[in-house]
C-alpha cells in the first residue's frame, strides 16, 4: 500500500512508465529506473519515515557513491587526455592543426600504398 502523500507521485510514475513504454524511450524509462534507484521510489505505508537504522543505511550508501565518484574523477584527471585536454588554451587552433596532421599522414599512406600497388602490378 502507497502512503497517501505519495500516491499522487506513483501515479505519474507509472503514466511517465507507460508512455516512455509506448514510446520505446528507453533514456525515458532508465530515467524512472534511476529515480526510484535513488530513493525517489513511493515508500510503502508500512514503511516507517523516521527509521534512523534506514537513513543511517542510506547515508552510509551516499557517502560510498561520493567516494566512487570522488576516485573516479582522480582517475580521469591522471589521464594523459585529460592533462591534454585542460592544457590546450585555443581548442580550436589545436583541433584544426590536428586535423592538418592527421590528414598529411593519411595522404602520405595513401600515397604509400598506391605505390606498393604499382610494383605488384610492375611485378
Amino acid at each position: 500500500m502507497v502512503a497517501d502523500d505519495l500516491k499522487e507521485k506513483a501515479h505519474q510514475m507509472m503514466v511517465q512508465l507507460n508512455q516512455a513504454r509506448q514510446n520505446a524511450d528507453l533514456a525515458a524509462v532508465r530515467a524512472l529506473l534511476t529515480q526510484l534507484q535513488s530513493g525517489l521510489e513511493p515508500m510503502m505505508a508500512s514503511d516507517r519515515l523516521n527509521d534512523l537504522q534506514h537513513l543511517r543505511s542510506k547515508i552510509q550508501q551516499l557517502r560510498e557513491h561520493i567516494n566512487a565518484l570522488l576516485k573516479e574523477i582522480t582517475e580521469l584527471e591522471a589521464e594523459n587526455a585529460w592533462r591534454l585536454a585542460t592544457s590546450v588554451t585555443d581548442k580550436e587552433a589545436y583541433f584544426s592543426d590536428q586535423q592538418r596532421a592527421l590528414t598529411e599522414i593519411r595522404n602520405t599512406l595513401e600515397q604509400q600504398v598506391q605505390q606498393v600497388e604499382q610494383e605488384l602490378l610492375a611485378g
